[in-house]
């Protein structure tokens, strides 16, 4: 297939990446042997710049979702994110260097992308299991980020719709994903994150939420969990998904 109709085909795919602007504040361009990645403020339904965290870690989003798409067709993408210094809406580039055989994660995290959902889920008091946890934190560390379970009392800048944690009526929890600095690189780099852990949540059969972060620190809250229908049935998701 074509180099062109492969970085298109990816570029659709990452089109169903979250924001949480709950818009699509970027824009691919598909060229011969690349492709680009733009901030497209046009489409947002917020006032906000090139430095707003929420801009760059939907970036880093849409970003996250192309690689698993190419990594899914059997391609290894070469990411330069940044490109051009003299150029901060141009966020990164990808180029398809070569081939690889997809394993099977590959291609479940490319499926899962399908039944990823935003939403916000009632979750039920059924526990996730430290297994779970530690496959989604696994994901992050894959993308150059920290990540820990919080308990209420440890985040007072979050805001919190529903209790979480052992001692709440709702099983779910919370995992900080955290930057480096203040940066737009870092924030790209958290979005990329939040992708994969989103993508790897749906493979462990949990649902996910991010919680509002009234700061402008480095750290993005999602609260993981089974949906309250989900309380009394086996997680089923990762079979389906890899199937």
């Amino acid at each position: 297939m074509p180099t062109r109709r492969i970085l298109a085909d990816a570029s659709q795919r990452a089109l169903r990446a979250p924001s949480l602007l709950w818009d699509r504040p970027w824009r691919w361009r598909v060229n011969a042997n690349a492709l680009e990645l733009r901030t497209d403020q046009t489409q947002l339904l917020t006032k906000c710049d090139i430095h707003d965290w929420r801009l760059m870690v939907a970036c880093g989003a849409t970003l996250h979702h192309a690689r698993v798409a190419l990594a899914a067709a059997g391609h290894r993408p070469a990411v330069t994110r940044f490109p051009d210094t003299d150029d901060p809406c141009y966020v990164a580039r990808i180029r398809r260097p070569g081939w690889h055989d997809p394993d099977p994660h590959d291609l479940a995290l490319d499926r899962a992308i399908e039944y990823r959902r935003s939403d916000s889920p009632t979750f039920g008091t059924r526990s996730v299991p430290v297994e779970a946890l530690d496959h989604l934190s696994d994901a992050v560390a894959a993308e150059g980020v920290q990540s820990y379970i919080a308990e209420p009392g440890q985040m007072p800048m979050v805001s919190l719709d529903m209790p979480w944690g052992a001692g709440g009526y709702s099983g779910a929890a919370c995992i900080i994903l955290s930057g480096v600095d203040d940066t737009p690189l870092s924030w790209l780099r958290l979005g990329e994150a939040w992708s994969a852990l989103l993508l790897s949540a749906v493979l462990e059969g949990l649902s996910t939420t991010p919680l509002s972060n009234s700061t402008d620190k480095p750290y993005l809250a999602v609260q993981v969990g089974f949906r309250a229908e989900l309380d009394t049935k086996p997680t089923s998701w990762r079979q389906l998904v890899a199937a």
